[in-house]
């Protein structure tokens, strides 16, 4: 229902599906981010500013409609530029803390973005231009940002595995590329599921970790980016497919969306309609789309060991709805969605060898 851009110096805000907009905030030109339900401070908006000597970076309770600034503690004269934000999720050591990646590095709020303090991983002749919160084993939660030392020295990325407190190794890890094109470049680091994560550089290389940053490589190239084209966004869809935005350096430049074909991140499950003619599992779920709360019908035509599970777009179990016997007849199992992030999620149901899976839409 609202649209917020934050770009050329200004955050804009659409409630009728973009064909107007409102400027909502003069400091433009870094990130924007919801916090995201089910996590502390749900519905949040955070916006990253591009101002010297102030507060840039700014969070509102009114889907946009009004910011106000956060609290910067630090280095005097700091200037946020805050490029990219993220958050450690419930079940974390460090729940709701909020991370942006910056002009002079990580920052680091648990109290929702009102007040930031420097991280770990702060330095004058830093840039960060990414932030990702990964899952390791065990339910731990650790942190990847992305960025240079310089303007020359080519894009590196850290990590932290106790909230930002220290980043390691102290270098970062190196992902070889071409020189940062300039002014405008940036690149991006996106969690893909558990501890993978994907960082996509200004000339379009992609690389991927499997372990929460220790080690990357690099798995591709997005298209068409040269000397007067450069990566102006990515994205990573629910489906887990990445998506690249280009631009043309040159006035009146034209712009490019790509996406992958195979999926970069994660496995996602797939959608099976069980055997052909095998009327003996029959699944409903509805209402769908829906926001909120829902259900799952079966109708099993004998008595059956029956495994009820909801799985993200990236391969990833995010709920289990029923494990154990059910008798023959139709059986009605609670989907409440309110928890989960908007986006596309599948419903996977197996009894005695026959699968049916459906898939339902989240909405916010």
């Amino acid at each position: 229902d609202t649209l917020l851009v934050n770009r050329s110096g200004s955050v804009r805000r659409s409630t009728d599906g973009g064909r107007t907009w409102a400027e909502v905030r003069d400091l433009g030109g870094g990130g924007l981010f919801e916090m995201p339900q089910g996590y502390p401070f749900a519905g949040r908006v955070f916006a990253g500013g591009d101002a010297v000597l102030r507060n840039a970076v700014g969070y509102s309770d009114d889907r946009g409609a009004t910011f106000a600034d956060a609290l910067m503690q630090g280095v005097p004269g700091f200037y946020a530029d805050a490029e990219a934000f993220a958050a450690y999720p419930p079940g974390s050591p460090w729940a709701g803390r909020l991370l942006a990646a910056g002009r002079w590095g990580a920052s680091v709020s648990d109290d929702g973005g009102e007040v930031f303090t420097e991280s770990g991983l702060w330095d004058r002749s830093y840039r960060g231009e990414g932030v990702a919160v990964v899952a390791h084993p065990g339910g731990g939660h650790g942190a990847i940002v992305g960025g240079r030392i310089s303007a020359t020295s080519g894009q590196r990325a850290w990590s932290s595995g106790d909230g930002g407190a220290t980043w390691g190794p102290a270098g970062g890890v190196r992902l070889p590329e071409a020189p940062p094109i300039g002014p405008g470049s940036g690149s991006f680091v996106l969690a893909a599921g558990g501890m993978s994560a994907l960082a996509v550089l200004p000339r379009g290389t992609v690389y991927r970790t499997d372990d929460a940053g220790a080690t990357w490589a690099a798995i591709g190239r997005a298209p068409e980016v040269n000397g007067d084209i450069y990566l102006n966004a990515a994205a990573l869809s629910p489906d887990g497919r990445l998506y690249v935005g280009l631009l043309e350096i040159r006035a009146n430049g034209e712009g490019w969306v790509w996406r992958t074909e195979v999926l970069p991140g994660g496995v996602p499950v797939p959608v099976e309609a069980g055997p052909e003619g095998d009327e003996s599992l029959g699944v409903e779920v509805s209402p769908n789309p829906s926001r909120e709360g829902g259900t799952v019908t079966l109708t099993l035509a004998r008595p059956s060991s029956v495994s009820v599970a909801v799985y993200d777009g990236l391969g990833r179990r995010v709920a289990v709805l029923h494990e154990g016997p059910l008798p023959a007849g139709r059986h009605t199992l609670a989907f409440d969605r309110s928890a989960l992030p908007p986006g596309v999620y599948v419903v996977r149901v197996e009894a005695s060898g026959t699968v049916v899976s459906r898939r339902v839409t989240v909405l916010r």
